[in-house]
Order: structure tokens, then sequence, then C-alpha cells
């Protein structure tokens, strides 16, 4: 009952623009989703009979707008905006106008975006497009990202959004496949190479999906002792052992691992950009990680500097109750560089990866 409720608040808010004009038609819109199986699902709660029930795409959003009807005479339009709304408050009360008034603007920003050439299937794409799914162990749609890397020249080409539409034009770098990695932290690394013309002759599992759009998906497997799995999200000051804010939610995450799997031991493998000597800016007694406020400075090497980032991790984890027996680190310095010191992409040495050593 609980999930129909907040179906049925959805629809509610999202129904607060009535109407768009395209060309010679009028929408009738009443949902903006990224992905098409979310617009498939929410069909199902539509509280009426629907005279057209499709969704289109925009261009401008790239999002699937799903509308009810399409009609060529505006006060048709109008009159079956009336009668959802009427459902609609007969399903939820007060509570769901209230719901409404709360959140028909942004809806209306949402909606406003039908174009006139809109259709059944994507807008005619610059390049080809192609949809990235990232299932969970379990099968339920993960949000997150994918990676284009170009593993020669050890940089990311580009990261598109998973369960969505991304126009992709043709690598222009070489004939090989593309490199797609999906990294999540707590999985394993999942690498794909797909041919751009013909993506089921590099991965089995791509495949065509009602809109004509490649869908290549990806199945998370959780990592096991031995594995090692970067902290994508964690970054740190220039020469500092303080971390960014963003940093906060792998750190979090690693917590919840930890907690929820007593048994686990790891080691924090800590790297950096360069060999040279340098001032360091290091955690100082507040224990601020993500501030540089408080800190101490330090003159030191490259090892000393990951050393100093390794430990910073380590208190973290014993701060939120994680044993620090359960934990050793490993300070690599710029030994085991990604790129070269100088290369554009020289934030990739800076980077923190977690071995399981225990499971």
């Amino acid at each position: 009952m609980r999930s129909i409720v907040i179906k049925a608040a959805c629809i509610a808010a999202i129904v607060g623009s009535p109407w768009i004009a395209c060309s010679q038609h009028y929408y009738v819109v009443v949902g903006a989703f990224a992905a098409d199986e979310n617009a498939s699902e929410f069909k199902g709660y539509v509280p009426v009979q629907a005279t057209d029930s499709m969704y289109t795409v925009s261009e401008r959003e790239n999002l699937l707008h799903f509308y009810l009807l399409k009609t060529t005479d505006r006060e048709t339009a109008i009159s079956k905006t009336l009668q959802l709304r009427k459902a609609i408050e007969s399903l939820g009360g007060n509570d769901l106008a209230e719901t409404t008034n709360q959140e028909s603007s942004s809806a209306s920003a949402s909606s406003s975006s039908v174009t006139a050439n809109a259709g059944l299937v994507p807008p005619k794409p610059v390049g080809k497009y192609f949809k990235f799914k990232i299932e969970s162990p379990e099968g339920e749609l993960v949000p997150g990202k994918v990676h284009h890397v170009d593993f020669e020249e050890g940089r990311d080409l580009g990261s598109y959004n998973t369960n969505t539409f991304v126009d992709l034009l043709r690598p222009g770098y070489s004939n090989e496949p593309m490199a797609v990695v999906c990294g999540m932290f707590g999985y394993k690394e999942i690498y794909k190479y797909i041919d751009y013309a013909n993506p089921s002759s590099t991965d089995q599992q791509a495949y065509v999906d009602a809109q004509g759009v490649w869908v290549i998906p990806y199945r998370l497997e959780r990592v096991e002792a031995g594995d090692v799995s970067p902290m994508y999200n964690v970054s740190f000051y220039k020469d500092a052992a303080i971390m960014r804010e963003s940093s906060q939610m792998d750190l979090d995450e690693l917590v919840r691992m930890m907690q929820k799997n007593p048994y686990y031991e790891i080691t924090i493998h800590a790297h950096c950009n360069g060999k040279n000597k340098r001032e360091i800016i290091a955690v100082g007694p507040n224990k601020n990680y993500f501030d540089v406020a408080g800190s101490v400075q330090l003159t030191g090497s490259a090892r000393d500097l990951t050393a100093l980032r390794a430990e910073a991790i380590r208190s973290y984890l014993a701060d939120h109750g994680i044993d620090p027996k359960r934990t050793k680190i490993f300070s690599w310095g710029g030994r085991d560089m990604l790129v070269k010191a100088d290369s554009p992409n020289a934030n990739l040495n800076d980077r923190i990866e977690i071995e399981f050593t225990r499971d």
C-alpha cells in the first residue's frame, strides 16, 4: 500500500503542467523520466483510461516524457487534464493536493521541452545512441556512471550516466572497440570492449531495445578476499592528506561494509603524482579530514604524503568504530603512476585503493 501511495503522489506532482504545444499538436504530459523502464512502470499507476499512453524523448533534456493524449484540439487537452486531476485527488485527498501545489512548478519546467519533431523514438542522434545499464547482484537497477577510457593514452574520454540515452560519436582515435568501464566502490570493476558498429560482436550481453537503441548491461559482483577496489570518489587537495568533501560518500560506504562484515580486513593503498619532495598539508589534531582549517604543514617525500593519506583514512574508520587492527596501510608514493607526472590527466595518479585481504 505504501508504494502505491508514493506512486500516486508522484503522478499528482508532475501533472501540474496541463498541456504543451508541439507544432499543431497538444500533449497531456504527466511524467518525465531518465529511463524507459521507469516510464513503463509508471503507466501502471495512471488512474484513468488513456487515449494514447506513450512516451517520447526531449532533445534538450534527454528525458522520456510520458503522455496520455496527443491531440490537435486544445480544449480536448484541457478537458483531459481536468479529468486527470479529479481522478488523482480522489486517490489521495488533501495530502495529494498539497503535494501537487508544492511540486507542480518544477514539473512544469521539466515538461516544457517537448519539441515539434518529437516522436515515438529518440530524435535523430548526432552519432549513435547507446544506453548503459548497471544492475545489482540481485538484478535491481543501480544509478551510476560508466567511463570511456583510452588505456594507451591513459585518459578518460568521457563519463556517461546510466539508464538514459547517450549520443556517442564514432571514435576517431582508432578502429579498436571502445573500452567502457563500470567501477563502483565495493564491487569488482567490469571492463567491456564495445564495437561501435555492432556491439553484440564484442559483448554477447548487448542488445537492441524497443527504441532501436543499443543497450550495454553491467551486472555488479561484490568484492572478495584478494580483490582491490578503487575509491573512485576519494580525492585530495594538492600535496595534502586533506580530502575533498565528496570523498565522504565512499568513506561512509567503506564504514558500512566493515560494520556489516566483521571479518573483513583491508589494506589501504595510497598513491600520489610525482616522486619529488614537497610541502605537505596534513590532518591536524582536530581531525578535520575535509577542510584545511586546523591542518599542519610538513616537509616530506612522496611516500610520506601517501602514508599520511592512508593514515587519514584509517583514522576516519577508527573514529567510526572500526578497529584499527583490521586495517593496514601501504604507501606507494609515486612508484605506480597511471600516467606521466606532467600529463593533463595527472590527477589520476592521486588515488586510494582498498585491498580486501580477508572476508
